[in-house]
């Protein structure tokens, strides 16, 4: 596959590709650095119809790739091949048989599923680097980071039987629990297979070079994608990372019990139907339990084609342990999900209901990002939005951004059989139109008039201003109490998910406007006195990064062009896009 021009580093993960694919087209990045710092070795998953690629560049400015994995797995059968899968040990009858079905198999395109990078150990024996990317062949890969060999290829339990769609098409994640005998630190990667169908696989990943002669009870902790659990539904909700560290997921944690677990949301398209947090534990009997609003044997207004995005987990005492989740549904529910003590004492809560201003639902498919507030409690922010399947892109019902207070159970947002509205405790706000200003659209936020009477102490609302405009990524911190949200227009068709027009927002949380300081850092200076809160951005992979004491951060897309972010200490300025030296 010939590599296009690329020129992107750092840590920001963004899926937007164009609306045709004349030629292979990039669809993820990561980089062997979590930290947003500017030079480091980066990796580009490639996709083009149902043939893909994994490649190395060394630089931002590389013009060639120093390996594919697609040329490395050329000509290679499975004699030459580490494939596994559950419950299926090398050279036994079921190993060979699946080994003749995907042992020459080419690398699939990599749409969906995101590469995920895991640093080698130092002083432990086979720990190497690896990058991990799922591909629409059926398989999970594993690539060493240095030559890009092929060290792993793994068939989900569900391939074994060759049923559906073969994909490993949803997120792709890891972390890090003391699970191994002696309670010794482990290194998993979880992967979920989006529209390869339902469920889950969860695998011990902490020394590749012993994939080859690992059995398969020691590679593989779980593989939950037989589709025999009515909960389990489809993975597409992007994984929520560390703030500082985007190599790591904040997914595999300690609960408060003392307990190692996978925690994420059940997805969608399950046969129950219900939102369910999933709470996979990782040591002991490694059983799989679950909370939901829907847990008692009666009717539950809250199932029927629903399920649960990923969770915002967090630790509410400081003790390591976490203790408090937060995950939006396919019907626009946020719910709480309180975690503290045994599992007797767990409790679902709903938080808020997003519906537009025709009192439509607005669904939530990504984890809110959540902080402290000033007067206690927990300021939460989500967008709306869906795109989870073909006729999806084709909707333009309004979706919008929510930033909502949080102060617990007992001191509701709104009442719990209401009629779906927007409550009069929240600001409403506006996108102004859009400034155009060197090829890129700008736009302001103002406040919309309210009714007087009204305390609007409980956070703030904006709709997105273009038709089919959607949030598919999870917001992200900037600074402070800046956020960076990212949305999108969808193409649709054999494009990945979040492909499409996009634009990104910098916004203060607390109150939805844009920061003090303009965020943008633009030439013209009749839009630098404007309350610039949101800028379009091209199509293509995009990194957020910062150089070490720099004044500002550059959000570079693939095709060449960057995107400069003011941050705090940001004087001067400078032209917004423009091509990277």
């Amino acid at each position: 596959m010939t590599r296009l021009p690329l020129c992107a580093c750092a840590a920001l993960l963004s899926v937007l590709a164009t609306n045709a694919i004349a030629e292979p087209q990039a669809s993820a990045i990561v980089a062997a650095s979590g930290s947003q710092t500017q030079s480091q070795q980066i990796f580009v998953g490639w996709y083009d119809n149902a043939a893909g690629d994994v490649q190395a560049l060394d630089s931002p400015a590389a013009s060639h790739p120093r390996w594919s994995a697609a040329a490395r797995l050329q000509g290679l059968g499975s004699a030459s091949r580490t494939l596994a899968s559950a419950g299926v040990e090398r050279g036994s009858a079921a190993w060979t048989a699946l080994a003749d079905q995907y042992g020459a198999a080419a690398l699939g395109a990599v749409r969906n599923a995101n590469l995920w990078f895991v640093a080698g150990r130092a002083g432990v024996p086979g720990g190497r680097a690896m990058v991990y990317a799922g591909a629409t062949d059926g398989m999970l890969h594993g690539f060493a980071a240095d030559d890009g060999s092929e060290l792993l290829a793994y068939l989900p339990r569900r391939l074994q039987r060759r049923s559906g769609m073969a994909a490993v098409d949803g997120p792709v994640f890891g972390g890090d629990a003391p699970v191994g005998a002696q309670a010794a630190p482990r290194s998993l990667l979880v992967a979920g297979l989006g529209l390869g169908g339902p469920g889950y696989v969860v695998l011990d990943v902490g020394m590749p070079d012993r994939f080859a002669s690992a059995r398969a009870t020691d590679l593989v902790v779980a593989d939950t994608t037989d589709g025999t659990d009515a909960d389990i539904g489809q993975l597409h909700a992007p994984a929520v990372l560390d703030d500082a560290n985007a190599n790591r997921a904040r997914h595999i944690v300690q609960m408060a019990n003392g307990r190692w677990a996978l925690v994420i949301g059940n997805g969608y398209f399950s046969t129950a139907g219900r939102p369910v947090l999933l709470v996979q534990y990782l040591d002991q009997a490694r059983e799989l339990l679950r909370l939901s609003p829907c847990m008692a044997d009666a009717p539950c207004a809250y199932a029927g084609g629903n399920g649960l995005a990923m969770p915002r987990l967090l630790d509410t005492d400081g003790d390591g342990r976490m203790d408090l989740a937060y995950a939006g549904d396919l019907q626009g529910q946020l719910w709480r999900f309180d975690m503290g003590g045994t599992e007797s004492d767990w409790r679902a809560s709903r938080v808020f209901t997003a519906c537009d201003a025709q009192g439509r639902r607005q669904p939530i498919t990504t984890a809110p990002y959540a902080q402290h507030h000033p007067q206690g409690g927990w300021m939460l922010v989500f967008g709306t939005g869906r795109h989870l399947l073909d006729q999806d892109s084709a909707v333009a019902d309004p979706q919008s951004l929510y930033g909502v207070h949080d102060r617990g159970p007992s001191d509701p947002l709104q009442p719990e059989n209401a009629a779906c509205r927007r409550p009069d405790t929240l600001s409403a706000l506006a996108y102004g139109d859009a400034s155009a200003s060197q090829g890129t659209d700008y736009h302001d936020i103002r406040k919309l008039v309210q009714p007087e009477t009204a305390a609007r102490s409980r956070g703030w609302w904006i709709d997105l201003p273009h038709p089919g405009q959607r949030v598919l990524h999870n917001p992200q911190l900037f600074e402070g109490y800046k956020l960076l949200v990212r949305s999108v227009v969808p193409v649709g068709g054999a494009q990945p998910r979040s492909a499409g027009r996009a634009w990104v927002s910098v916004l203060n949380l607390l109150t939805g406007m844009p920061p003090a300081q303009p965020p943008f850092v633009l030439a013209d200076a009749g839009l630098q006195a404007q309350p610039l809160a949101m800028a379009s951005v091209p199509t293509g992979p995009a990194l957020l990064s910062r150089r070490p004491g720099s004044r500002e951060a550059l959000l570079r897309s693939a095709n060449g062009q960057q995107l400069a972010l003011r941050t705090g200490t940001t004087v001067g300025a400078r032209a917004g896009w423009r091509e990277q030296p």
